[in-house]
């Protein structure tokens, strides 16, 4: 009786807590899909000369020139002055004045994976703004939830877990052999030219199902290389791709560590951080040492110091040891 009461509670603050999260995007967004969220900052002409590589005046001189569209203006006072330009209209710069980034066709994308073996470090951050940088400046990029059931990087793009991801939206049909591509999976996000592979709860199905489905013969690689094959099938329509990970060290994150070329590891300047960070090096060298990583892609690996909490409490001593917040070391 007690534990039927216990469930019906569970299930009530479940679907109050869904409300609630509809009811604080449709306070900010007017709605609660995805779909509602919008870029809305403007950057000066000046901003955007420097994201597009080319001066001011020669943005000015293409807008004269009809190379460029004339820009959005209104009135403050009694001056109409520039509103300044949408990420949509910098990128058209690029195209224009031929300053795009792309890679070449016979390049394969760099794959940038952030993991660590500790919570709270950073790494879903570390992820997202990596991923949207790298998009303001014009390439296209997919950020993928690689492995982290709690799907924050989703929810930083308007894509809430089991409310609008569900098992079949995320990388979980693939993992279990279930999907050819992962172009399902796939969705957009408010950021232009930044895709994202978002996952939810049901994702935690990989670290008990999949070693399972390998036995069974229904897998097409081994385990530990499904995310490297997921993102192979895709990876011509992007130029960078970044995976963000849960915090565990499971046969998810070792497909993470297995699919990236490069391995950034956030570390908070914080005793515990820094030994988790160690524990990690070293769980890494042992899955070496097995040949668990056989067939990793992984070139480098960067410890990047994130925080600096402790620092202004800190010898000079460790500080110069440690290294300063996005000062990176390997």
């Amino acid at each position: 009786m007690f534990r039927m009461k216990l469930m019906e509670t569970l299930n009530q603050c479940i679907n109050a807590g869904h409300e609630m999260t509809k009811a604080i995007a449709i306070a900010q967004f007017n709605d609660d899909s995805p779909e509602a969220r919008k870029i809305t900052r403007r950057w000066r002409i000046g901003e955007a000369a420097d994201l597009v590589g080319v001066s001011s005046q020669a943005i000015r001189d293409a807008e004269k020139a009809g190379r460029l569209p004339h820009p959005d203006m209104e009135i403050r006072g009694r001056v109409e002055q520039r509103v300044g330009y949408t990420i949509e209209q910098i990128n058209h710069m690029r195209d224009v004045f031929g300053t795009r980034l792309r890679r070449a066709e016979d390049v394969f994308p760099p794959v940038i994976g952030v993991a660590a073996h500790k919570g709270g470090v950073y790494k879903t951050s570390v992820s997202v703004h990596l991923a949207q940088d790298l998009a303001l400046k014009g390439l296209r990029v997919l950020l993928v939830e690689g492995n982290d059931p709690q799907g924050t990087a989703s929810m930083y793009h308007g894509w809430v877990p089991d409310l609008h991801i569900h098992a079949e939206d995320t990388l979980l049909p693939f993992y279990l052999g279930e999907k050819d591509d992962v172009t399902y999976a796939i969705k957009p996000t408010c950021w232009p030219g930044l895709d994202i592979i978002p996952s939810c709860l049901a994702l935690h199905r990989i670290e008990t199902e999949l070693m399972g489905k390998f036995d069974e013969g229904k897998l097409p690689t081994d385990p530990h290389l499904m995310l490297r094959l997921a993102i192979e099938t895709v990876a011509h329509d992007y130029d960078v791709i970044v995976i963000d990970s849960a915090p565990n060290p499971g046969i998810g994150t070792i497909n993470v560590v297995c699919a990236a070329d490069v391995l950034i590891v956030p570390t908070p300047a914080e005793l515990f951080d820094y030994t988790s960070a160690l524990q990690f090096s070293i769980c890494f060298v042992i899955c070496s040492r097995t040949l668990i990583l056989k067939g990793s892609s992984l070139m480098y690996v960067f410890c990047l110091p994130n925080t600096a909490i402790v620092m202004a409490l800190s010898p000079r001593g460790w500080r110069s040891k440690f290294g300063m917040p996005g000062e990176a070391w390997f």
